[in-house]
């Protein structure tokens, strides 16, 4: 399919309320005209030619990739007739060293499918039919440096199959292993270094938040917080604190909170008490290269709709031990929607990507004083 040009519009700028800082934001939209209701975005080189695009699934509608170049963004169809929410990951998941997109679909009948450059065109295909997803993501869940696809499952409580599966690639295709039975899954798992001690796990979550370890041929559950109504959708992991340790956080039903490991407990500290609907990252956006988390929001009165709510940055102040909140945008469509951070442009200016879903179309957003990548 041929290339498709969407302008650019800079339609907004924002003054942030942060007693540390007045951080001024430039704002910029694409995708008007092209995009129907926007859930999932990514920032990757997903055709390994060293060039970063963004892909974006809709809402029973496509995966699309949007490249950036002087005349604006192009836009170009990655999979089309993608049924529900389409869940994103996009990395090397079969050991070849070859980056490819893999999604899911969020509906009865559901589906994992991979989709692969080929030069001229994305080869899409299905790698299950059976899976009911809005989780997913990957990575060397079992320490030993090879990535691995896990599919969090949604259905209802008596489905005693719904949980985390892990999709593991060799010379004969594909295979697949219930790890977890606890319930459906909604949100990002992460499998990272969680206790900063060289150790890769698996954080994964329904009603309550997990680890998991691989130990030689199994995976050992160990709880990090069993508390009522946590419910943690979605989870994300950072160097928030900016002191060289890697931290968890998290959006529930408790408000957003943070977790740390140490010596041989993990303890949790309150970033937000609001509970609401909302995604949230981690990212370096301004040029002073700290890390902050962004999050969106619903309103806290949901009612039959998720009225809109503010995207926000959370800058942690060690004076006080706490995080310090200033508003980005006032208000953003979409609270459910996923947020990207990445250099997108390839200019080597980190940004931040946010769906306006009802809008139909991305939010672009940079710092006026941006950070810039060196290496």
């Amino acid at each position: 399919m041929p290339y498709r040009i969407a302008s650019t519009a800079l339609f907004i700028l924002i003054f942030g309320h942060s007693s540390l800082s007045m951080a001024q934001w430039n704002v910029r939209s694409f995708g008007e005209g092209r995009l129907a209701l926007p859930f999932e975005v990514k920032v990757a080189d997903a055709r390994n030619d060293g060039v970063n695009r963004v892909y974006i699934s809709e809402r029973d509608g496509a995966v699309t990739e949007w490249t950036h170049q002087e005349s604006g963004w192009q836009d170009e169809l990655v999979a089309e007739n993608v049924q529900g929410l389409a869940m994103l990951a996009i990395d090397d998941a079969r050991g070849d060293g070859l980056t490819r997109i893999y999604f899911t679909e969020f509906h009865k009948e559901g589906g994992l499918f991979e989709a692969e450059w080929e030069g001229r065109a994305w080869n899409v295909e299905k790698i299950d039919d059976s899976v009911q997803s809005l989780c997913l993501f990957l990575g060397p869940g079992r320490n030993d440096g090879r990535n691995r696809l896990y599919v969090g499952t949604s259905g209802p409580p008596s489905d005693n199959d719904t949980g985390l599966i892990e999709y593991s690639y060799s010379t004969n295709g594909w295979t697949s292993q219930q790890l977890t039975t606890n319930g459906g899954m909604q949100g990002t798992g992460v499998v990272a270094d969680l206790r900063n001690d060289g150790v890769h796990r698996i954080l994964t979550h329904s009603s309550v938040l997990d680890e998991l370890t691989w130990d030689d041929n199994r995976y050992v559950s160990t709880p990090i917080d069993h508390s009522e109504r946590l419910w943690p959708a979605p989870t994300g992991i950072g160097d928030v604190r900016n002191d060289g340790l890697v931290r968890i956080f998290i959006n529930g039903g408790q408000g957003k909170l943070e977790y740390a490991y140490d010596s041989s407990a993990w303890s949790r500290h309150l970033i937000d008490d609001a509970v609401c609907r909302g995604d949230l990252i981690a990212a370096r956006l301004h040029a002073d290269g700290l890390t902050r988390i962004y999050a969106t929001f619903s309103a806290k009165n949901w009612g039959d709709r998720l009225p809109k709510g503010p995207l926000t940055q959370y800058s942690w102040n060690a004076e006080d031990s706490e995080y310090e909140e200033e508003i980005v945008l006032d208000a953003i469509s979409g609270a459910t929607a996923k947020l990207a951070a990445g250099d997108a442009r390839n200019d080597s200016v980190t940004r931040l990507y946010a769906p306006d879903y009802e809008g139909g179309r991305i939010l672009e957003i940079t710092s006026e004083d941006p950070f810039v990548a060196t290496e």
